[in-house]
């Protein structure tokens, strides 16, 4: 078995290349509460062990800890990816490659291997990134915004110390009433309204960029949220929460459908 991997700032996402090539959605955890540690005891105990671990980490501390453990668990030392240049058909845009973190080179090449076209690729989850990929397979660079939980803890800090109030962080990224008429949904309603104007600015700039719209895919932890967001206020996108798996195992080298 083929194991495939992606360790974020605050989740763990995985998924068998079998399963992948069946068209299953990733297991994803949280692991910032329980840590990581305790995420893999509980879910990865009873996994029969794979003969190859491929991960796409933006976490340093959390892929150590993943190394540690499938080498002690399952004797395999994981394979941890790093941005290239020119991979898979899609070549890099920063100006210094290696700045673009993994797990958005990752799903570049995801969204190239659909198929060539023009994408705006979305990844919404600690940070909001977006990125550009035109139908040659190149990058042109992308965008970043603090995510809905993000955004909510700078406000929320400085309302504590100013107002002396108490502002919940957000349960989804959906809480709230729009328009806000307490503190809490205010706030709440606002990063909802900064991450869809956010996505549907930089649809605007890619359609230019592009001469023609660009296909939008969402993946990341709040991209079931933000995809119907994006609906209510009439921006079609599409969900593919595998994108950044689907890079992995391409270049892993595995063939992907």
């Amino acid at each position: 078995m083929d194991l495939l991997v992606d360790i974020g700032n605050s989740a763990l996402k995985y998924l068998s290349a079998e399963a992948l090539f069946a068209g299953e959605a990733p297991v994803c955890h949280a692991y910032v509460d329980a840590g990581l540690e305790a995420v893999l005891v509980r879910q990865w105990a009873a996994l029969p062990p794979p003969t190859r671990v491929t991960v796409a980490c933006v976490a340093r501390e959390a892929g150590e800890i993943l190394r540690q453990w499938c080498e002690r668990h399952w004797g395999v030392s994981p394979h941890f990816l790093k941005t290239g240049m020119d991979e898979a058909g899609v070549t890099n845009g920063y100006t210094e490659p290696a700045q673009l973190g993994i797990d958005r080179w990752a799903a570049l090449v995801g969204a190239h291997s659909l198929g060539p076209a023009n994408y705006c690729i979305v990844d919404a989850g600690t940070a909001v990134t977006v990125d550009f990929l035109d139908a040659r397979g190149h990058h042109h660079g992308g965008l970043i915004l603090p995510g809905a939980r993000l955004m909510h803890a700078a406000v929320a800090g400085q309302v504590d110390a100013l107002a002396g109030d108490v502002v919940p962080p957000p349960t989804s990224m959906a809480d709230g009433a729009f328009p806000g008429r307490d503190t809490h949904a205010c706030l709440a309603a606002g990063c909802r309204t900064a991450m869809v104007g956010f996505v549907r600015e930089a649809l605007v700039r890619a359609q230019a960029l592009f001469e023609g719209p660009p296909r939008c895919l969402l993946c990341g932890g709040d991209a079931a949220e933000l995809l119907a967001a994006l609906a209510a206020a009439g921006t079609t996108a599409r969900h593919r929460p595998e994108l950044v798996l689907r890079g992995v195992a391409r270049l892993a080298g595995l063939a992907v459908a």
